[in-house]
This record gives structure tokens, C-alpha cells and sequence, in this order.
């Protein structure tokens, strides 16, 4: 699962969630970040920027995606999706912020690609007010970046995300227990309009150990390489067998 197809990325967006009230599992977080949004809305407050620090696979983009959504929604903006990648020098930094309206959230998944002088100018940025970002690590030249304030939202895993200056607010995403991923299996395939046993949803849980994404990856598996065998069915239903020489 090193690559992901544009077939299966569109699945993936498919099953994304939109909204808080619609992620499974991660309860203590969900309400946490519930009472982030609500305190914000209520002092009408800039939203902080968080980072979401877990292991890959497990789920964190989901969960940043449902969060920048339930923002943006409230001051009716755009949600932006980026790599950290994206964002590996100063002029692709400036390139990208040109995309962001007032209201707006960002989402940038891997923020620890980025070198700690860009995620600094990234936040400040966020503000709204004009920043001079460079960075010695790629040896780019300061250049000036004016945009308006948006919401900022990232995603990193926590040995590889070190920064100390308190601008980011690090949640950490746990593993997900066989039941939510059970749970899960079946809530996504009511979103791909297709029905998954329960032994079916309980190997795919089994053997997705913990991570979310890793589970939804091998469901499209699964349904990309059926497909032939569903559509000549009246209703389209995966079963343990199917999931079974996915995973052989």
C-alpha cells in the first residue's frame, strides 16, 4: 500500500467524512475537538492551528478533513487539502497560499516534510498578516507573503513532528479497536452503496490492526477487484471469501 492509484483516490474522498458528527471511533477526541469548535464560535475567537500526531494509516486526515469542514462551513469557505511536500520551499509556500479566501481551512497532511521555518511562516500566515518566510534549509531568499486569515489544520507522525514553540496544538489520534473498525467497514459501505457481511466487516477489521485507512484501502481493494462478480448480482455485497482472496 506504498502507492494509491486515481481510481481508489476517488474512493477515498468518497468515504471521507464531512463533518465531525460523522467520524466513527476516536470519541474522546471528537468531543475535544467538539468543544474546541464550539468554544471558538461562542468568543468568536481565530480557530488555533492543530496538528493531528498519529501512526500512518491510522486515520488522521479523515479526521483533519471532518475538522476543516465543520470550520470552514461556519464562515462558509473552502477546504483545501495539501501534502506537506507541496510546501517544501518558500516560493511553493506562496504559490499554494495564493489558492485562500478569507474563511478558508487548510489541511496539510505530513506537515513534517515541511522544515520548522516554513511551518512557522505556514502559521503565521494563517493569521492573516503580511510574513517574510525563507528558509536556510533549501537556502531559498526571504520573500514576503500577504494573505487573508484561514483555519489550519495538519497532520504528523509524532517522532518525526518536534517543534516546541507551542504554535501548533498537537492531539494525538490512538488505534482504533476491532468494534469501531467493524463498525466502520459497515459505515463505509453503505457510503459506496454496496452491504458487507459482518464476517466480512470482521476480517476486514481484523487484519486492518488498528488503522482506519489501512482498512478502507483494502475494502476498495476488495470492491475494485469484485466487481465483475457484484455486478451480476441484484444487490451488491461483499462477503469474508471476497475479502479473503483480496488478502492472499
Amino acid at each position: 500500500m506504498t502507492s494509491i492509484s486515481y481510481v481508489t483516490e476517488q474512493y477515498l474522498q468518497k468515504l471521507r467524512p464531512r463533518s465531525l458528527d460523522d467520524l466513527v471511533g476516536q470519541q474522546r477526541l471528537t468531543q475535544r475537538l467538539k468543544r474546541l469548535v464550539r468554544q471558538v464560535r461562542e468568543q468568536h475567537q481565530r480557530f488555533p492551528p492543530v496538528v493531528l500526531l498519529g501512526d500512518r494509516y491510522v486515520g488522521k486526515v479523515d479526521i483533519a478533513s471532518a475538522l476543516a469542514h465543520e470550520i470552514a462551513g461556519e464562515q462558509q469557505g473552502r477546504v483545501h487539502l495539501w501534502q506537506g511536500h507541496q510546501l517544501d520551499s518558500a516560493p511553493a509556500l506562496e504559490m499554494m497560499l495564493q489558492q485562500v479566501d478569507r474563511g478558508d481551512a487548510v489541511v496539510v497532511d505530513q506537515l513534517d516534510v515541511m522544515g520548522a521555518e516554513l511551518r512557522a511562516g505556514l502559521v503565521e500566515a494563517a493569521k492573516g498578516a503580511a510574513v517574510s518566510v525563507g528558509s536556510s534549509e533549501t537556502g531559498d531568499s526571504d520573500i514576503q507573503i500577504s494573505t487573508p486569515a484561514f483555519s489550519l489544520v495538519g497532520t504528523a507522525r509524532p517522532h518525526e513532528f518536534n517543534d516546541a514553540d507551542e504554535r501548533w496544538n498537537p492531539l494525538q489520534v490512538r488505534d482504533y479497536n476491532t468494534e469501531e473498525l467493524v463498525t466502520l467497514a459497515h459505515c463505509c459501505a453503505r457510503r459506496l452503496d454496496i452491504k458487507v457481511t459482518d464476517s466480512a466487516a470482521f476480517r476486514l477489521a481484523r487484519h486492518s490492526r488498528g488503522y482506519a485507512c489501512r482498512l478502507k484501502l483494502i475494502l476498495i481493494e476488495v470492491l475494485l477487484g469484485s466487481v465483475e462478480m457484484l455486478s451480476q448480482k441484484d444487490e451488491w455485497r461483499i462477503e469474508e471469501r471476497m475479502v479473503k482472496e483480496v488478502l492472499e
